[in-house]
C-alpha cells in the first residue's frame, strides 16, 4: 500500500486547491437551498438552480478548446468569489438566475484543469485511491464546515456566510496565481468526443447518480429539516459515517484489481436504499436511510471514477468530454425530478435513480467488452 501521506506529496498542488474549493462549497454551499426557501422559492423551483447550471455547461464546454491550467483556475475562483457575493448584496429574485449562470463558467473553468493537473500522475494501481481524496475530503470538511456555516447564520445571517466565503476566495486565487505553472493544453472537441467512445453512457448515469445526492436528497431533505441548525448537523452526519469505508474499499479495489468484485454489490444495496426513501416519512427514518445511501455514494464514488480511468488517456480532452457527459446525465434526471417535485408526487424520483442504480454495473460490463 502506498503511504497516504506519500499518496498526497504526489498529488499536493492538485489537492490542496481541490481542498480549498471542497471547503468553500461544503461552507456556503450547503445552504444555497434552504437559502431561497427561506425567501420564498418553492421546492421545485430549487431543482431549476442546477437544471440551469447543467444546461450551461453543456453549451459552455465546447467553447473552451484551448485552456491554461493556471488562468482558468484562477478565473474560476475569482467566479466562485463574485457568485457568493451576489448571494450577499443582490436581492434573491435577481440572484436566483445569477446564480447558475455564474456556477455554470465557474466550474467548467475550474474542474476540467483540476481533474487534468489531480490525474495526471495516477496509474491502475492509484487511481480508485486518488478518487478516494474526493469523496473523503469532501466528507472530513463536511463534517466541520456546516455547523460552522449555521454557526455563522444564526449569529450574522445569510450575507455574512455569503460575504465571508467571497473574501475567502483570495486565498486560493493568490496560491493558484503562484504555485500553478503556466500551461496550455489544446482539444479538439468532435476528435476527443470519438474517443470517448464505450464510456458516454457509463458517463451519462455518473453524472445522474452525482446530483441525486448533491441536489435532490439536499432539497427533499428540507421536507424533514428547515432550520440552518438542524439542517448543518445533519449534512455533517452524513459526512461522517462515509469517510473511513471509502479508503478502505479503494485501497482493495487498487490492489486486486477487479473493480466490478465491488460495484455489483454496491450498487444492488444502493438501488433498495434509494427505493427505501419512498417509505421515510419520518425524520428519523430519514436519517437512517440517507445515512446508508450516504455510505454507498461515497464509498463507490472512486471506484466510479476508476472504472473511466483504467480504460482511457486522461489528457484533457478526456476531462472535458466527460464533464459535457456528466452534465448531460444531469440535466436530463433533473429534467423528470422537476416535473415530479412540481406535482409534488416524489416516488417516481426515486424509481428512476434506483433503476440507474441497478442498471449501472451492467452497463459496465458491456461497454467495457466494446472499448477493449
Amino acid at each position: 500500500m502506498v503511504p497516504l501521506l506519500g499518496q498526497f506529496h504526489r498529488l499536493k498542488k492538485a489537492t490542496l486547491f481541490l481542498l480549498m474549493q471542497l471547503l468553500m462549497a461544503t461552507l456556503a454551499g450547503s445552504y444555497i437551498f434552504i437559502y431561497f426557501q427561506n425567501k420564498g422559492f418553492a421546492l421545485y423551483s430549487l431543482l431549476l438552480l442546477y437544471l440551469f447550471q447543467a444546461l450551461l455547461t453543456i453549451l459552455l464546454i465546447p467553447l473552451f478548446g484551448k485552456i491554461s491550467l493556471r488562468k482558468s483556475i484562477v478565473w474560476a475562483y475569482i467566479f466562485f468569489a463574485v457568485l457568493n457575493l451576489s448571494l450577499a448584496v443582490v436581492p434573491s429574485k435577481i440572484s436566483f438566475y445569477v446564480y447558475p449562470m455564474l456556477n455554470a463558467l465557474a466550474s467548467t473553468l475550474f474542474w476540467i484543469p483540476l481533474n487534468y493537473l489531480f490525474f495526471r500522475s495516477s496509474q491502475n494501481e492509484t487511481n480508485a485511491r486518488d478518487s478516494s481524496i474526493y469523496s473523503v475530503g469532501l466528507c472530513v470538511l463536511g463534517i466541520i464546515a456546516p455547523p460552522l456555516g449555521a454557526l455563522i447564520i444564526h449569529q450574522l445571517g445569510y450575507g455574512w456566510l455569503f460575504g465571508l466565503t467571497a473574501g475567502l476566495y483570495l486565498i486560493p486565487i493568490y496560491l493558484a496565481r503562484k504555485y500553478i505553472a503556466e500551461e496550455v493544453q489544446e482539444s479538439q472537441f468532435i476528435s476527443s468526443f470519438y474517443v470517448f467512445k464505450g464510456l458516454k453512457t457509463i458517463t451519462f448515469c455518473e453524472g445522474s447518480i452525482q446530483y441525486f445526492t448533491t441536489v435532490i436528497l439536499p432539497v427533499y431533505t428540507l421536507l424533514f429539516f428547515t432550520k440552518e441548525f438542524e439542517y448543518g448537523f445533519f449534512l455533517s452526519y452524513v459526512a461522517v459515517i462515509g469517510s473511513f469505508a471509502a479508503i478502505v474499499i479503494s485501497y482493495l479495489s487498487d490492489k486486486v484489481q477487479k473493480r466490478m468484485v465491488f460495484v455489483y454489490p454496491l450498487f444492488l444495496f444502493l438501488t433498495l436504499s434509494i427505493l427505501g426513501v419512498i417509505y421515510a416519512h419520518s425524520a428519523t427514518l430519514w436519517i437512517v436511510i440517507v445515512g446508508i445511501i450516504t455510505v454507498l455514494m461515497v464509498v463507490s464514488y472512486p471506484l466510479r471514477i476508476a472504472v473511466s480511468l483504467d480504460v482511457k488517456e486522461t489528457n484533457i480532452g478526456f476531462w472535458r468530454i466527460r464533464e459535457f457527459f456528466l452534465n448531460v446525465g444531469r440535466f436530463i434526471t433533473l429534467l423528470l425530478s422537476l416535473v415530479f417535485f412540481y406535482l409534488k408526487i416524489y416516488w417516481p424520483v426515486f424509481v428512476i435513480f434506483s433503476g440507474i442504480c441497478l442498471f449501472y454495473p451492467f452497463l459496465i460490463r458491456y461497454k467495457f467488452h466494446e472499448v477493449k
